[in-house]
Formats: structure tokens, sequence, C-alpha cells
């Protein structure tokens, strides 16, 4: 595991409240450490089951890629748009490596769509992705 990786679970998965609450490093990012509590006390302390989270939250990126992709223009678009996705370095890096950043990239394109492609603005829905989007890394609170 990378330094990053490993710090996350040694200072901040110990227990949910902490995963949560205890913000006293910029590279803690909170909601992150908290899946990772769940898939370490669910799996056990293995490297595997502390990149799960980052790993689903890469996979979910990639379908909403595809998702917004296909609704904006085609869904041959969308296909070249996930395969280009899927294949970036970056995403590979953040995919395999415990930390916050797919969260982070899964809830700006769901704050997208909720925001440009939905029929109908769902105001819960924004806000918990908001939310979502603040507790992995609040300075999320930029842009949003």
């Amino acid at each position: 595991m990378r330094y990053d990786e490993a710090y996350t679970v040694l200072h901040y998965t110990h227990n949910p409240a902490q995963a949560l609450l205890f913000y006293n490093l910029p590279n803690n990012h909170l909601l992150h450490s908290f899946l990772v509590w769940i898939s370490r006390n669910t799996l056990g302390l293995t490297p595997t089951a502390v990149r799960i989270p980052a790993f689903a939250a890469g996979i979910l990126t990639l379908a909403m890629t595809y998702r917004i992709t296909r609704r904006l223009v085609s869904h041959r678009a969308g296909l070249v748009a996930l395969s280009l996705v899927a294949v970036s370095k970056s995403l590979g890096d953040y995919v395999v490596n415990a930390r916050g950043y797919t969260l982070t990239l899964l809830f700006s394109l769901l704050l997208f769509d909720l925001l440009f492609l939905q029929r109908r603005i769902r105001a819960m829905a924004i806000l918990a992705v908001c939310m979502g989007a603040m507790l992995t890394m609040p300075s999320m609170a930029v842009p949003i």
C-alpha cells in the first residue's frame, strides 16, 4: 500500500465517528474513510478490502460517463467516452489507490446529471450529492 492509503487506514478508520469527523489533514477524505471503515470491518484488513470503495466509485464513474454522454450526444459517443475514461491513466491510478478522488469524480458527474439532464430537479438528491462531495473533500464546496 502507498503512504496515503496506509495513513488513512492507520489514522482514520478505527471507528465511524473518527472517519467522518476527524479532519486534521486535507488528505483525509472523510466519506472515503468512512467507506473504508465499513469495508475493512466487513471484509478484513487487507489491501483489497481497503481499496474496494475507490474501485466501486471508479466503476460507477464509468457508468455515469456513459450515461451523461449518451444523453447529451448518442449511444456511440457514450461508448467512446466510456472507453477513453476507462483507459485514462488518472482513473487507473485512482481506482487502485485507496483515496477519495474517485468519489469526487463520481459526485461531480452525479451533480452534473441532476442539474442539467434530469427533467425534474430533485432537491433532496442534489443536497445528498453535494453533502457527499463535501464530506469526501471539503474543498468541493467551491465548485458546488
